[in-house]
């Protein structure tokens, strides 16, 4: 049986299956980012708030797209095909919100064409095989 937590604002129930993939989905957006900045030279160490920097706007991204594309409704984590296809398309969208706001006046950096490439082929790889991972082992 899945426990549910009480969300603070609404008092609505989330169950602790979906926080558990919200947190691993934004870490391995994050985590993607990061592994991106070490390979350019960039050192999170040394500069982390140019870590940061290069992270949140595709975090950003992530979670604004997640409540419209229903990532975490139960529909959406029926079955691996599903959670899936639903993962894809909104990681489709939540790496343009990120490239559109890394290509800002507000963050430092750009988003050329090749980033871009990068950065969408890269991250549905890393999502859908954790995912669909996921689902597998879940036995959804």
């Amino acid at each position: 049986m899945v426990e549910d937590v009480r969300t603070l604002e609404t008092g609505g129930v989330v169950d602790r299956r979906t926080v558990f993939l919200g947190l691993v989905d934004v870490a391995l957006v994050a985590g993607l980012v990061l592994v991106g900045f070490l390979n350019h030279g960039g050192n999170p160490v040394d500069a982390p708030l140019d870590a940061l920097e290069t992270m949140i706007p595709f975090v950003i991204g992530w979670l604004v797209v997640v409540p419209l594309a229903d990532v975490y409704a139960p529909r959406a984590l029926s079955s691996s095909t599903t959670a899936a296809r639903v993962t894809a398309l909104a990681w489709l969208a939540a790496v343009n919100v990120g490239l559109l706001l890394r290509s800002s006046p507000v963050f430092e950096g750009s988003a050329v064409w090749p980033f871009n490439l990068v950065m969408t082929v890269t991250g549905l790889v890393v999502l859908l095989s954790w995912r669909i991972g996921y689902a597998v082992a879940a036995g959804d």
